[in-house]
């Protein structure tokens, strides 16, 4: 009886692969015909779109709900790739049916027409590459493999579905870098011109000090410190190391501009009694022992032209980023079916 069972699938299956057969001489049939019979190219485009859609619907086990430049994307690639959005997103897989699914094929439709567009390039990536990508995105989220090996079973995903996702990440940063990164373009007179039409933000108001401070947790490390500057050492380099206030110590302990309402009354009276470059002695509050610096009441350019520069490059480069993704979004094929397709244009930018 089992032995009957088995012969009776595998014909099923082998009647399966014959229809699909089948079914794709005749739509290679209807091109042909459409072609050669109709009158217009109206009809015959009409005749090839339709059996384009019939082509990729039975040439895929899973139903396809859009495409672009002909390349499907199944129901089943758009889930797996919105599970594995999620994943790494750290949104619950229970929120996957609150969220906008068009929104999302959206995402993945763009993703793939650069995908496609960095082939063009020729710029690939490895999958060890992607692997070690993701071997440092582990490393920086603190879980341990079988943690994360179980959390992926949960949602049904695989190494490969993460090592895929990094590894269309990378290639989509190389094609960005290719074609973005080379028109940044940011000079010396850029940031000039953008210093001096910014001037008020870099020049305290009146009633204001531009401050830094060193904070320590014991009198004995205050005096270390003020032996140090009296002996030449610089400010900044002080509070950098040394300053427990960890906000303010990468900026070599710069509060920025301050009036006498921005810190506690004893720690005010002390800073403002301060002259332009005058350092205080330790003043002791609250556990702790503070050392100010009074700086002049406008920020040179020189001290602040790496942030200028910073600031420019990452306004350009986000106006050239999306001026590229709407290009290539724009120039694509994209068709949608089924559920995608329901109020749906084209070249719709969902």
């Amino acid at each position: 009886m089992k032995k009957k069972q088995n012969t009776l699938y595998v014909y099923r299956k082998r009647k399966i692969r014959v229809f699909r057969v089948i079914i794709a001489v005749l739509v290679l049939a209807v091109i042909a015909a459409a072609i050669f019979y109709s009158r217009t190219a109206g009809y015959a485009s009409i005749a090839v779109a339709g059996a384009k859609s019939l082509w990729l619907k039975i040439t895929c086990y899973s139903p396809v709900i859009a495409s672009v430049n002909g390349k499907p994307i199944t129901q089943a690639e758009f889930d797996r790739r919105f599970s594995v959005f999620l994943f790494v997103k750290g949104i619950p897989e229970s929120y996957k049916n609150s969220m906008d699914r068009k929104t999302i094929l959206g995402q993945v439709i763009t993703e793939d027409a650069l995908l496609q567009e960095a082939r063009k390039e020729g710029i690939s990536v490895t999958q060890e590459q992607a692997r070690a990508t993701l071997d440092e995105a582990i490393n920086q989220s603190a879980l341990t493999e079988e943690l994360l090996k179980t959390m992926m079973k949960s949602r049904g995903l695989s190494e490969k579905d993460l090592q895929d996702y990094y590894r269309r990440n990378l290639i989509i940063i190389a094609l960005l870098n290719k074609t973005v990164e080379s028109k940044m373009n940011v000079t010396e007179q850029d940031m000039r011109n953008f210093y001096n039409e910014t001037m008020d933000r870099y020049t305290a108001k009146p009633g204001e000090i531009r401050l830094r401070q060193i904070v320590v947790n014991s009198s004995k490390d205050a005096e270390s410190i003020m032996q140090a500057l009296n002996n030449s050492s610089d400010f900044v380099q002080e509070a950098y190391y040394n300053s427990l206030d960890r906000e303010s110590a990468v900026y070599g302990g710069d509060l920025g501009f301050i009036n006498n309402q921005s810190l506690p009354t004893k720690l005010s009276q002390a800073a403002f009694a301060l002259r332009q470059g005058q350092t205080s002695s330790p003043v002791y509050y609250n556990s702790s022992y503070y050392i100010f610096r009074r700086e002049n009441n406008t920020i040179s350019y020189d001290e602040i032209k790496q942030e200028i520069r910073n600031g420019l490059e990452s306004s350009i480069r986000n106006t050239l980023m999306l001026d590229y993704l709407l290009k290539i979004r724009n120039a694509a094929k994209i068709e949608y079916f089924g559920w995608a397709s329901q109020n749906q244009s084209a070249n719709s930018t969902a």
